[in-house]
């Protein structure tokens, strides 16, 4: 529970960092001068679909009204006779519709390449191509995709990305009303996307039997969210709930991961949506409530939909290990969801460039307790104290390398008690070349004090790799390596665990993964875990 004098230094000091950067760049927005050739507008959305010409036949149809219905407006017809007004009307009519039913080629190609380098660093390509959506849909799960936690996706990609996935959909080739507002697309700014848009995600998990499994066997791993995206507003908000892992198989509980909303500060003080700004400006965005802790770069990979393993990794492990389990805690649970504040900065580094940069600044309530009941202490929405943690995560990327680094500190005793600190601290490298290979390393650690007068230090590494054997269906290979070790007063217990297997895209989008799991224990006897995982976003 934040309290006044908590939030008295970092909560503002993140409020006027983010006002400050928005100012500075505010000036510099409404003085340059760009030219369409540097970004999507939101009068591009009208370049999404193509002025064809017609056919010789249908041009002497109407009277010849085609040769003039894309030149004479309704003044100049105004000055033909009746007969003739009604024929131009007529033939340009039949254009405009025709129009409306093709989208542009040159649009559609970019969208595919946007697509193929941005949409596939959190999930196989698959998934969205199964779909089926309008223009107006595609373009508002676009928008809901590049909000979340590490996506680096311009706003001058958005436009080409939905227009590219429309046009792979039959009903808006034939029908330009289909499901509505394909042809608003050829209107730029009357294209209006649904304010409010639902998804879910439903991942079956089965990991064997064995008495020596955590939360072993079936689990329905499934979340529901909600966002409020209203058009040209800078304020969205977002809600999502999960089913819970918690505890030693104790049943099924749901629990909140996000109930937050954002500002864009850009959006605001210059009046201009993100669609309609040159991409290379920097963007911030405020947000407050409950939401995705950005420590590491699998904070922005944990939602089942993303995941291309059976389990997390160890030393973000929730509800998904094996052997000994008390009184060691991971690094931190994922997701780790807390309560808070957070400013998000992101600049392309270069008008030609792919490169960006991100910056995340957060202060939240922070970990709890410490020792073996910290991540049971901290799913509490109420803070234990009246000093909040602070954080903040940078990266560095462009289409295929990512690098990125975490630190988080805060305190978890009790009010009034004495001082018990935690520091946080990670780095990581991620490498994509299109779907054909994924390759991923990072290390987190937490060094803490338990209890008065007590140590302990918690670390983990994390190397995995995914190829690309077959693209029809689509089948690849995943190999990984994790490690999870403790220090201190607490006890030592070194962890290290080999995973292999095979992911199969599917029908309909969903992904098969099969994994076989070898934990190796210094001074216990292995464990073999063999897991399923099937998932299907809606």
């Amino acid at each position: 529970m934040f309290t006044t004098r908590a939030v008295r230094t970092e909560l503002l000091l993140i409020i006027a960092v983010g006002v400050f950067f928005a100012a500075s760049t505010t000036e510099m927005l409404s003085a340059t001068e760009l030219t369409p050739s540097d970004y999507y507008f939101e009068s591009d959305h009208q370049n999404a679909l193509a002025t064809y010409s017609v056919s010789d036949k249908e041009e002497t149809e109407g009277s010849n009204a085609s040769q003039y219905q894309l030149v004479l407006g309704d003044e100049e017809l105004s000055e033909l006779s009746g007969d003739e007004q009604n024929s131009m009307k007529s033939g340009r009519d039949r254009s405009r519709d025709r129009q409306r039913n093709r989208f542009n080629e040159s649009v559609v190609r970019q969208g595919q390449q946007f697509f193929q380098s941005s949409c596939t660093q959190c999930h196989d390509a698959n998934r969205a191509l199964s779909k089926r959506k309008t223009y107006a849909g595609w373009l508002a799960t676009v928008r809901r995709m590049v909000a979340k936690e590490d996506a680096s996706i311009p706003a001058n990609q958005h436009v080409p990305i939905a227009t590219y996935l429309a046009s792979l959909n039959p009903d808006n080739q034939r029908d330009s009303t289909a499901g509505g507002n394909a042809a608003d697309a050829q209107n730029g700014t009357d294209v209006q996307t649904p304010p409010f848009t639902l998804n879910s995600t439903l991942s079956t998990v089965w990991r064997g039997t064995d008495s020596a499994i955590e939360n072993k066997g079936f689990f329905p791993d499934a979340w529901v969210g909600v966002e409020w995206r209203p058009n040209d507003s800078p304020i969205s908000g977002r809600v999502t709930a999960c089913t819970s892992c918690h505890g030693v198989n104790q049943g099924l509980g749901v629990e909140l991961v996000e109930a937050s909303a954002t500002l864009d500060l850009i959006h605001l003080l210059t009046r201009r949506p993100p669609s309609t700004r040159c991409p290379s400006s920097l963007e911030a965005k405020l947000r407050a409530g409950r939401f995705i802790v950005p420590f590491g770069a699998f904070s922005g990979r944990v939602h089942p939909g993303a995941l291309r393993t059976v389990s997390p990794p160890m030393m973000f492990n929730m509800g998904r290990r094996a052997g000994s389990i008390f009184p060691h805690q991971p690094v931190l649970n994922m997701p780790y969801a807390d309560e808070g504040a957070n400013l998000h900065l992101r600049k392309q580094l270069g008008d030609c460039s792919d490169w960006s940069a991100t910056f995340d600044v957060y202060t939240v309530n922070g970990l709890q307790a410490g020792g073996p009941d910290v991540f049971l202490a901290s799913r509490s929405y109420r803070d234990n104290n009246s000093d909040v943690a602070v954080g903040g995560r940078a990266t560095i990327t462009n289409q295929k390398l990512t690098v990125g680094g975490s630190v988080a500190s805060g305190e978890m005793q009790l009010e009034g008690l004495p001082i018990q600190k935690y520091n946080l601290a990670g780095g990581d490298v991620s490498f994509r070349l299109n779907e054909k290979l994924r390759a991923y390393y990072e290390y987190a650690m937490r060094d803490e004090v338990p209890f008065p007068s007590f140590e302990n230090t918690v670390d983990g590494h994390l190397i995995e790799a995914e190829l690309m054997v077959w693209e029809d269906p689509q089948i690849s290979l995943l190999a990984r390596y994790d490690t999870l070790d403790h220090r201190g007063d607490l006890g030592e217990q070194n962890i290290e665990r080999f995973t292999w297997g095979l992911n199969f895209g599917l029908y309909g989008g969903s992904l098969l993964i099969i994994n076989h799991e070898q934990w190796k224990f210094k001074d216990l006897a292995d464990i073999n875990v063999t897991g399923v995982r099937w998932t299907i976003a809606f």
